[in-house]
């Protein structure tokens, strides 16, 4: 599964927000058409920029003329997304590595600061 919850905006008639791609969900919900190869995951925004609604799955072309941007604004908009996500997953895994280090070695208050920093990536990576 290629997912993210790390949003990218995409400015177009609507607000949205690109929140990565997934393999999970292969059917347009715009279309209908089925057996995509992936489909981007699309999140609704207030006015003030914050999520607003359920997430929505489309396929690029659809997405692109919903948002009435272009095919590559929305594919590199949940690329975008798909990285960040990725760095996310990296940085929260160091994290931990580093915790480890730091509870070995019985150093409780830098293992804190660790954790309150590992539970803000983990919104970046996995929410």
């Amino acid at each position: 599964m290629t997912a993210t919850t790390t949003t990218v905006r995409i400015k177009g008639r609507a607000r949205w927000a690109a929140k990565g791609t997934t393999t999970d969900i292969t059917t347009c919900e715009f279309c209908g058409r089925e057996k995509l190869r992936k489909t981007v995951i699309l999140v609704p925004l207030d006015e003030d920029g914050n999520p607003d609604g359920e997430v929505t799955h489309a396929g690029t072309s659809c997405a692109a003329v919903h948002l009435a941007v272009s095919t590559s604004a929305v594919t590199t908009a949940a690329r975008v997304a798909n990285h960040r996500r990725a760095q996310a997953v990296t940085e929260y895994a160091e994290l931990g590595k580093s915790m480890e280090a730091a509870a070995e070695r019985n150093d409780m208050r830098t293992w804190h600061v660790l954790a309150v920093a590992r539970g803000q990536v983990w919104g970046l990576a996995y929410n």
